[in-house]
């Protein structure tokens, strides 16, 4: 599960790589290289998201440990706000409004990027502590960091 897992992160790492130097490069945008983005964006984090609602979640969640079980929901409830915060940005900045307002479309795009990037460094982390290291669940700081956005 867990390297499957890691292949989908980075293969969307890939496409945030490039995406981030698309946008700190300073210039013109090229809408062309947006759109590619975005639209490769979009088929991986939903194969990510779908790989993780079919496999991952499942698995955790059907954990006899009512703990592990709990904290898998959690996450899933994570995985759909991070997926619709995603749709939400794309919904709210078509390619029409990035070329209408480029400047600020960066700082947003970039801030997605990095959302994103912490998002797939938090899963790790917690799919590693619930499949590897289940006896840390059980933490106090750990609990905290599962309900943390």
């Amino acid at each position: 599960m867990l390297p499957t897992m890691r292949r989908h992160q980075e293969i969307a790492r890939q496409t945030l790589l490039q995406a981030e130097a698309i946008l700190i490069r300073g210039g013109e945008l090229e809408v062309v290289d947006l759109e590619d983005i975005r639209a490769r964006l979009i088929v991986q984090l939903g194969a990510y998201t779908e790989f993780k609602h079919s496999t991952v979640f499942p698995e955790l969640m059907a954990s006899t440990d009512q703990v592990v079980a709990s904290l898998a929901g959690q996450m899933k409830s994570r995985c759909d706000q991070m997926a619709a915060f995603y749709r939400r940005y794309i919904t709210e900045w078509p390619i029409s409004r990035v070329i209408e307002q480029r400047a600020l479309y960066r700082g947003v795009a970039l801030d997605v990027v990095g959302r994103l990037r912490r998002h797939f460094v938090r899963e790790d982390a917690d799919v590693v502590r619930l499949t590897e290291r289940p006896a840390e669940y059980a933490k106090g700081p750990w609990l905290r960091s599962m309900t943390d956005t």
